[in-house]
């Protein structure tokens, strides 16, 4: 809300056979560019959840709906983490 000015977020949420899947995607401004500017550009927000992603053994990414808005897809593991 505060970054896209959205109104409506959706959260989507998957428990499949070897994975959770995340979605959650808004109706704001969209980005206005790659993820990888925004992180050059002094935005680490996403560096940050790109890294706790990535330390649950997970995957994420940043998408432009046809729509609008933006959307963000996690998808982690469902084993457990090691150690």
């Amino acid at each position: 809300v505060r970054h896209a000015g959205a109104r409506i977020i959706t959260v989507h949420v998957e428990f499949r056979a070897d994975e959770v899947y995340v979605a959650i995607e808004d109706d704001g401004r969209g980005l206005p560019t790659l993820p990888t500017d925004l992180v050059g550009a002094g935005h680490f927000g996403i560096t940050g959840m790109r890294e706790r992603a990535h330390g649950l053994g997970g995957t994420l990414r940043f998408e432009r709906p046809p729509t609008g808005g933006t959307r963000v897809v996690a998808v982690f593991p469902r084993h457990p983490l090691p150690g």
